[in-house]
């Protein structure tokens, strides 16, 4: 096993994609699950406080100094195996996630398209069930293969005991402390494509008229990529962590009280509930394009909050947040719940 290389007050600015300052007083990359388990033993031995990073897009820093040891695994590899009715997958917690999506693509795998360009590492789909344009990552889920540091052992949840939620997992709460070490996913073959979106079905249509004879689960990639790029801003050039607020979910009585007060509300059923849409409220309120200090509403995408100058303080984020939070929560009845994990 090579040497652990363990660096001293790491900044982490350019490992959360909100690019709030923070330096970490200690940082490892592990690249194996042996060097996993070192890291694990270390941080027993020392006692020492520890944070799981991944690629860093669901994460916001709110203290300017990490006082313990950031673990950013950085495992990688990516195994197919073709079965009659589709594909076993298994990829590494270290690989990009819309690379990954892409790979599958080019090996005639279909299923994720719909989730393309979304930031961060396959390690993290599980833990926040990512999901976009009416597809959720535990569809595909069959196990996740962790290191459990409580037992110093390699252990495997079924997607059924990953107890998969909007935008939830056991990775956030009884599980926590599990190391994601690889995902492993299901492709059945004969899936249809999810195109219930309008805008999406109509935009895709066009292209395969367009582009007869061309990939559908491309196009469809294609298409989501160019939707979500002129939606939503590119953390590479303007710092975000992606859609900041969940949706509320509430009960059909709520829902309708508020309908009858503001007949302009959007929301969608989920069962016997319904989703309001986060983005439209803080839309409806003003704030789109409002500002504290660095951090602002982005201006297209009232979801989405930006480090607008590059040097938003986490001071200048949360005093936003209160302010869209009180708000939504005062004409709306409802409250925000931060979707990023903050630290």
């Amino acid at each position: 096993m090579s040497q652990l290389v363990i660096e001293k007050d790491k900044n982490l600015k350019a490992l959360n994609t909100f690019r709030l300052p923070s330096v970490a007083r200690q940082y490892v990359e592990p690249t194996t699950i042996d060097q996993v388990q070192a890291v694990f033993d270390l941080i027993q031995k020392q006692n020492l406080n520890y944070l799981v990073l991944g690629g860093g897009s669901n994460v916001l820093f709110k203290s300017s100094v990490f006082d313990g040891l950031i673990v950013h695994p950085a495992l990688m590899g990516i195994d197919v195996e073709e079965f009659t009715e589709g594909f076993r997958v298994s990829a590494s917690a270290g690989e990009n996630w819309h690379n990954f999506v892409q790979f599958c693509l080019s090996q005639g795998i279909v299923g994720l398209e719909n989730l393309s360009l979304i930031p961060g590492s396959v390690g993290a789909c599980p833990v926040q069930n990512i999901g976009a344009y009416g597809v959720e990552v535990a569809e595909f889920i069959e196990s996740v293969t962790c290191f459990d540091p409580q037992s110093n052992s390699v252990v495997q949840l079924t997607g059924e005991e990953c107890r998969f939620g909007y935008r939830d997992s056991v990775f956030k709460r009884n599980k926590a402390h599990l190391v994601i070490l690889k995902v492993n996913f299901v492709f059945n073959k004969d899936r249809p494509f999810s195109l219930d979106y309008s805008d999406l079905e109509h935009r895709v249509e066009r292209e395969l008229t367009q582009n007869e004879g061309k990939d559908k689960a491309r196009i469809i990639s294609d298409v989501i990529c160019q939707i979500r790029s002129e939606k939503l801003p590119d953390p590479a050039e303007l710092g975000n962590a992606g859609s900041f607020f969940k949706n509320p979910i509430v009960t059909s009585d709520k829902f309708h009280s508020i309908k009858e007060k503001c007949p302009e509300l959007v929301a969608f059923p989920y069962g016997d509930d319904y989703k309001l849409a986060a983005g439209w409220m803080i839309d409806f309120l003003g704030f789109k394009g409002a500002s504290v200090g660095g951090a602002s509403v982005h201006e297209k995408q009232a979801l989405v909050l930006v480090n607008k100058t590059g040097d938003a303080s986490s001071g200048d984020l949360f005093a936003l947040v209160s302010l869209i939070q009180a708000k939504v929560s005062s004409v709306f009845g409802v409250e925000l719940e931060i979707e990023p994990k903050v630290i």
